[in-house]
């Protein structure tokens, strides 16, 4: 015979069973909602570190404890139930009961969740520095930099200006003079043309030292729009240079019209008249104060004498005029003559010139055009200039070699750079340059000037020796 009591206890165990199941699966689901909108609300207001904290190492761990800790009271309900054979209403509060337990587990589970968040993380800090001190110091560079208080650039490009200069430190002069030879003496721009320097030969100082097309200065309103002088701008930069040659009696006219023309107040005379006996330029200016010359249509006076920018550096005021024109107005225009730069060579000390190169920048207030000058207008000329245009170059494109730089202002001006000397000298100029900027340290810099100066000293006493006077 069937036992009747085994049986209905048997459905009853079945029965509660499949409740237990049905509401573990109903209080997993329910936590699943509450996990996505956490989610989504975490995302919305802009804190996914908040949202990724939900499938943290420790809330999953957490959450398998409250798993398992609510199947083992499930089990040990199951049990008691199977072992008394409670009636159906005992069972049902048992039910309760563990729905209850769930409810309490997750709910220390969360609240060890919140205790775990509010705990402050504990910061390790480097001895001796702060939080505040790493904050502002930003990604770590490669270079510790120091500057002066003028110097507004970037720190990227204050590194680029750093690392080329360390570049440069670590070769030797003798190094840079071949490379100059093997390099740069020889180019010639390749699709550069000569037209109108070709069919004015006689407005030219040197037959071998062209004036480019592309970049001439333009004479307006004269009958001849020709004279030896190529525009040269520095990138990134509203200032431009005007490097032409040293004036010839023919052209002295075209000269100070073409300052007139492009409103120059700063005319830079980087050679002496004569070298070696030898013409170098013409004397294109009154040589005394209070004294009027007439050159075409353009009267000079020689002002008034200003103090020396620089020692051993002249400087004077000429007033200029267009006496065939009824509107025109007297100009001024500074004349700077810079006598002991020679011919092919450089000066031994940089500085001298870097402090001739600081006084016209911040002297030409209106940016005007600057011309340069020595006699042919390439070597001296362009090696002034280069400092002005290889500071903003290296600036753009750190790798970029001094090489790339010649050919750049090669294309613009022929020839520029003339000689190794006048290449190693730029190199010089830059590096003090970037030393009196806090670039580099000086004692960095010292062995390569040490390396330069004898060099330049023993080309300069080699010249002395074939030219006594």
């Amino acid at each position: 015979m069937i036992d009747v009591n085994l049986l209905f206890d048997n459905i009853i165990y079945v029965l509660l069973s499949v409740c237990n199941v049905l509401l573990l699966i109903t209080v997993c689901a329910k936590k699943e909602k509450e996990k996505g909108v956490n989610l989504h609300a975490s995302a919305d207001s802009g804190t996914p570190e908040k949202a990724a904290n939900d499938y943290s190492p420790q809330k999953l761990d957490t959450e398998k404890k409250t798993s398992s800790a609510s199947k083992e009271n499930v089990t040990m309900t199951s049990v008691e139930t199977q072992k008394k054979g409670s009636s159906e209403s005992k069972e049902s509060n048992r039910s309760k009961d563990v729905i209850v337990n769930i409810n309490n587990n997750n709910r220390k589970s969360k609240e060890g969740e919140k205790k775990e968040k509010d705990e402050p993380k504990v910061v390790t800090k480097s001895k001796g520095k702060s939080k505040k001190d790493k904050s502002n110091r930003g990604d770590k560079k490669k270079f510790q930099i120091m500057r002066t208080e003028d110097t507004k650039q970037t720190e990227d490009k204050i590194d680029a200006r750093r690392e080329w200069a360390l570049k440069v430190l670590q070769t030797k002069c003798s190094t840079l003079s071949k490379i100059h030879r093997e390099k740069i003496k020889g180019y010639k721009p390749s699709k550069a043309k000569y037209t109108a320097f070709e069919a004015n030969i006689a407005l030219n100082r040197y037959a071998d030292v062209y004036c480019v097309e592309e970049t001439r200065v333009v004479l307006k309103n004269r009958k001849n729009d020709y004279i030896h002088a190529s525009w040269v701008t520095i990138p990134d930069s509203d200032t431009k240079y005007i490097l032409t040659q040293g004036p010839l009696p023919e052209t002295i006219a075209d000269f100070w019209a073409m300052c007139y023309q492009e409103k120059v107040k700063y005319i830079l005379m980087l050679c002496p008249l004569v070298e070696g006996d030898i013409e170098k330029c013409s004397q294109y200016f009154p040589s005394k104060e209070g004294d009027k010359e007439q050159y075409g249509e353009m009267e000079v006076t020689f002002s008034k004498k200003e103090p020396e920018p620089v020692k051993d550096v002249g400087c004077s005021v000429m007033t200029v005029l267009d006496t065939e024109k009824a509107d025109s107005k007297p100009m001024d225009i500074n004349h700077v003559f810079v006598p002991w730069w020679p011919d092919q060579l450089a000066p031994e000390d940089p500085k001298p010139m870097l402090e001739l190169y600081r006084w016209v920048k911040k002297a030409n207030t209106d940016n005007s055009p600057i011309v340069v000058h020595c006699s042919a207008g390439v070597g001296r000329t362009a090696t002034f200039v280069g400092i002005d245009y290889a500071n903003i170059r290296i600036q753009q494109e750190p790798d970029i070699d001094m090489v790339d730089i010649a050919h750049e202002l090669r294309n613009m001006r022929f020839q520029a750079i003339q000689s190794h000397v006048q290449y190693l000298f730029l190199h010089v100029c830059l590096l003090e340059y970037f030393a009196q900027e806090g670039l580099i340290e000086r004692e960095n810099f010292g062995p390569f000037l040490e390396e330069y100066r004898k060099h330049a000293t023993k080309k300069l006493q080699k010249r002395k020796a074939e030219d006594p006077k």
